[in-house]
């Protein structure tokens, strides 16, 4: 068996190594096709462990839950935290009898609560939703996830941009969920905020004009999007870069 020493490595990153092989194996595959809804994604550290984090999963009564999420700072202690929040909403999914998934807002607030009884440091940001493909329509909640979802069809672009404070600070921040009627075709388009890190453009403003630009001209798959954007194959980015598309068939 190789040593830290052998590979060149310090005990450390040795360790943050082994973390990250276990943090890939809690993520979902991409490239997972769920009816005819296909999810595709991209996570690019900014160290070695990230803070940033995608989930979707398929309920027993056809709906899929899908987020992104972002912890504050990266690194180890934002990996820890995104690990803790998969296992928070997979015991409030699991929990589907509950009510708690009527409404994201819900799911949010509850999340909210056991953060908050952590006391730990750092915040999330998320953006939550619920597909309900035999009804055609989206359900979706915000906690302060910047940048916005863009909804996408071929006739279309707007932003699902509503939102509220971060999870993990404040009690009972007061959640909200809309609902959007979907057409057969469209594609969902998600981001975290490490990406405007990485744009040339001079403003806030700019960065996010710059990305429904490229979304609207047809880049939107994520190995486009990480081309024209310049982070294919990212390495010391200042933040994680997360990538989340939802394409419907």
């Amino acid at each position: 068996m190789l040593t830290a020493e052998d590979k060149g490595m310090s005990i450390v990153e040795l360790d943050q190594f082994a973390g990250q092989r276990v943090q890939q194996n809690l993520l979902p595959a991409s490239g997972t096709q769920i009816g005819n809804l296909s999810f595709d994604y991209r996570l690019s550290p900014a160290l070695i462990l990230s803070g940033d984090s995608i989930e979707f999963v398929e309920l027993a009564d056809g709906r899929v839950v899908f987020y992104i999420a972002d912890v504050s700072g990266h690194g180890a202690a934002g990996a820890l935290v995104s690990v803790l929040v998969k296992g928070i909403c997979m015991g409030l999914l699991a929990d589907i009898e509950q009510k708690v998934l009527e409404y994201p807002s819900n799911v949010l607030e509850a999340l909210n609560e056991s953060l908050r009884k952590l006391n730990i440091e750092e915040h999330v940001t998320m953006f939550f939703g619920i597909l309900d493909p035999n009804n055609k329509v989206l359900h979706f909640s915000n906690a302060a996830h910047f940048p916005a979802t863009i909804f996408v069809t071929d006739n279309s672009l707007s932003y699902l941009e509503f939102g509220s404070l971060p999870l993990g600070i404040y009690q009972s921040p007061g959640y909200h969920s809309k609902s959007l009627d979907l057409p057969d075709e469209y594609t969902i388009v998600m981001f975290s905020d490490g990406v405007l890190e990485t744009m040339d453009q001079p403003t806030i403003k700019d960065k996010e004009e710059r990305l429904q630009l490229l979304v609207k001209s047809g880049s939107r798959d994520v190995d486009s999007l990480a081309k024209e954007l310049g982070i294919d194959g990212a390495r010391n980015a200042p933040d994680d870069i997360a990538i989340f598309t939802i394409t419907s068939s």
